[in-house]
């Protein structure tokens, strides 16, 4: 593996080089600025970049930003000190992992493996959407790429959220289903919006609304697909998904991965109708599930398709890991995060088992009963 590390302070590219060098598989460069970097980009090849967020001239974001422009098949991971974590917060779309000052070996180690792993499932997929010569993706909706870029800003009111949601009826109308729930137990019924964003919150509304024009946009599926199904799987598994994390954050990461989990599967049914229906013939002579039949067919799961086009739209990179493994989840019983979150609850939303020992150590069997209690 080879490594460039970007940092204006040589002390820290040299304690990460002798950190890293430990490996005898991984080669690794050190250059102290953005623009020396781009040169030995120009140069040379590398499998992951390592880069610091302030740096006088080029800052990191806008460095990793070039580098996913000019060399998108490379794995990004920023590196920023506890009072930079709002700017590298920034770096979202950009960036495959995070990196605090200081870091133990371990976490260095297991960081850039994370990101060469999800940005190789990314690859794949891309050259599969390549090789098939799918002339049109869908590209990200228009209203959620405005409403993103007003949540980006520090102004953002529940006003302007409603105002944008209020140009699309249809999203209205789903806002404020979603709002009077069961899920939500409310004693009287909302009907207005900009009460329903203020109670369901900014990146929930978000998601749904993703999730909402992810639907419009594949509306070629065929007649052996059921929206239906769709919807309910997803709004359950995101739903359930988020109340396992009390981390904030990650809850809406959770939340908006388990809406789009599945979008992998409206390409196959969308773009690759004939693969799709291969894989349907495969489930009615084998016990093993869509993702395993279509890793053994093709090489790429609808998983890590999924992961491909939401990486194309620029979602952060926590929900495209999120969806791209909601099906294989790495170090699922070590610990809980939007990752493992979302493929426990889509587990437990298509009625499979799940370990009870695995719900009581992750401490969120009792979140698992009271949503089977919402949902009978």
């Amino acid at each position: 593996m080879r490594i460039l590390l970007v940092d204006d302070e040589p002390n820290v590219v040299s304690g990460l080089r002798r950190m890293l060098i430990q490996n005898e598989d991984w080669s690794v460069v050190g250059t102290h600025s953005g623009d020396e970097a781009l040169e030995i980009l120009e140069k040379s090849q590398m499998d992951v970049i390592i880069s610091d967020v302030r740096m006088p001239g080029m800052n990191g974001i806008q460095f990793l930003e070039k580098v996913h422009q000019q060399y998108p098949s490379i794995a990004r991971v920023i590196l920023s000190g506890f009072s930079e974590l709002e700017l590298a917060s920034r770096a979202a779309t950009v960036t495959h992992q995070y990196l605090r000052k200081p870091s133990s070996s371990e976490e260095v180690i297991e960081v850039i493996e994370s990101a060469c792993n999800l940005q190789s499932h990314l690859n794949l997929a891309q050259t599969l959407l390549s090789v098939r010569e799918i002339d049109y993706l869908p590209p990200a909706p228009t209203i959620y790429l405005k409403l993103n870029e007003l949540l980006s800003s520090d102004d953002a009111s529940v006003k302007d959220v409603a105002a944008i949601l209020s140009e699309d009826p249809g999203l209205s109308a789903k806002v404020l289903q979603m709002v009077n729930s069961a899920f939500f137990g409310l004693p009287v019924q909302i009907t207005d919006v900009q009460k329903a964003v203020s109670r369901l919150g900014f990146n929930t509304v978000s998601g749904l609304v993703l999730s909402t024009k992810v639907v419009e946009a594949f509306d070629n599926v065929g007649s052996n697909f059921s929206w239906d199904t769709y919807q309910r799987e997803s709004i359950f598994t995101a739903q359930l998904a988020e109340k396992f994390l009390p981390n904030k954050e990650q809850a809406s990461v959770a939340y908006t991965a388990g809406l789009l989990h599945n979008i992998g599967k409206l390409i196959q049914v969308s773009k690759m109708s004939d693969r799709h229906n291969e894989v349907l013939a495969e489930m009615q002579k084998s016990d093993d599930p869509d993702h395993v039949i279509e890793k053994r067919l093709f090489g790429v799961t609808h998983a890590e398709l999924g992961g491909c086009l939401l990486s194309l739209w620029g979602l952060p990179y926590d929900v495209v890991a999120a969806v791209t493994y909601h099906h294989k989840p790495r170090n699922a019983n070590r610990k809980l995060n939007p990752i493992s979150a979302v493929n426990i609850a889509n587990q437990i939303v298509l009625g499979h088992d799940v370990d009870a020992e695995l719900l009581q150590k992750h401490d969120i069997l009792k979140a698992v009963k009271a949503w089977e209690k919402k949902a009978a």
